[in-house]
């Protein structure tokens, strides 16, 4: 491991479909991993492990989840689904294993899905783990 980066946001309203914040750093090892707006900011070529967990708590009743992003374009198989009531919390997790092949920096950022229903969310807490493997 040669960066790692681990962050936590607490009580954030997120339209549907929008970006949920970094939040704030707790822990950061090494140079290669930092923030750049809503996104975590990759830099070193080769493989990272990311893990997400969060407690979501629906606008109206239907289908929301979250779905991890890079640079801009959603990651197979990132995505974890829930269906639930007008502010009921739901706990969703994801962990995948995404590759940077090019020099340059690559983002990491999380989206609220609402798969077409258009419910936003209240993200009660969520924590991202990004390190480089």
């Amino acid at each position: 491991m040669d960066s790692a980066i681990y962050t936590v946001v607490s009580n954030a309203n997120v339209a549907a479909d929008g970006t949920i914040p970094v939040g704030t750093v707790v822990r950061r090892v090494g140079c290669d991993m930092g923030v750049e707006g809503d996104a975590i900011a990759c830099r070193g070529i080769g493989y990272y492990a990311v893990d997400v967990t969060a407690t979501l708590s629906p606008d109206a009743a239907g289908a929301v989840g979250i779905s991890l992003m890079q640079d801009g374009v959603q990651v197979p198989g990132a995505t974890a689904m829930g269906t639930g009531a007008t502010g009921q919390p739901m706990a969703l997790s994801i962990s995948a294993i995404v590759r940077k092949v090019q020099c340059g920096t690559t983002t990491l950022s999380l989206a609220l899905d609402s798969d077409g229903t258009a419910i936003g969310a209240l993200v009660e807490n969520c924590t991202r783990r990004v390190i480089e493997i």
